[in-house]
């Protein structure tokens, strides 16, 4: 039989799992830097935009039209001033500090990482097909936008991520979550985070460079 002058206590614990650890960027006084980028990229479509060099022309990528270097290329590895900058002060930085935050102080230590980087150059009606970067190893993704429309209105031309729990949207998370960049601004994400390129006219070109971020080089040794 009930009693009513029992006392009913609970204790509560409230997690919040599965997080998605995202972080933007953004550098001033990189413009130099960014015109000698862009015109390597700019150089590099010229002599390769009809060829198989242009990873667009496999059908193997999700970038859907314009220049996209080709796979078998580390764009980091370019033996160019700029693009050893771009490597040394700004991309290798930001993941050093990203993997801090999002795998920890003690793991992000044991770590040495080594990032494979790509560009892409897309122009008036490009646009990227929902993709993710399930590549063996990655352990987190991101770009460089070295240089962004500025004559487009959102969502055009944005990167627009999406939520990784459908059942979440009943409960007034949102569907996705849109990034809108500007010259300068480094996005770094989990490599599993989908996410697509809405397409977008405009008179000026989309450059980016884009990378995967491994936990040491090919062929190197991890010491857990």
């Amino acid at each position: 039989m009930n009693n009513p002058r029992e006392t009913v206590t609970y204790q509560d614990e409230i997690e919040v799992h599965v997080p998605t650890t995202v972080m933007q960027r953004d550098h001033q006084g990189l413009e130099a830097l960014n015109t000698d980028i862009l015109a390597l990229v700019r150089k590099l479509a010229n002599r390769y935009r009809d060829t198989d060099q242009n990873e667009v022309n496999n059908n193997t990528v999700s970038t859907k039209g314009g220049f996209q270097t080709a796979t078998r290329m580390n764009f980091l590895d370019i033996q160019h001033p700029a693009v050893q900058r771009l490597k040394d002060q700004v991309i290798y930085p930001a993941v050093r500090d990203y993997l801090r935050q999002h795998l920890g102080e003690e793991a992000s230590a044991q770590i040495d990482p080594w990032v494979n980087a790509w560009s892409n150059l897309l122009e008036t009606g490009h646009w990227q097909a929902p993709h993710c970067h399930p590549s063996h190893g990655t352990i987190a993704s991101g770009c460089y936008y070295v240089q962004y429309p500025e004559d487009i209105q959102p969502p055009a031309g944005n990167i627009e991520f999406i939520n990784p729990i459908p059942e979440s949207w009943h409960h007034g998370f949102p569907f996705s979550r849109r990034i809108e960049p500007v010259a300068g601004k480094l996005v770094l994400f989990p490599p599993w985070y989908v996410h697509y390129v809405h397409p977008f006219v405009s008179s000026q070109a989309r450059c980016i460079v884009a990378f995967d971020v491994l936990p040491t080089s090919p062929g190197g040794q991890l010491m857990f």
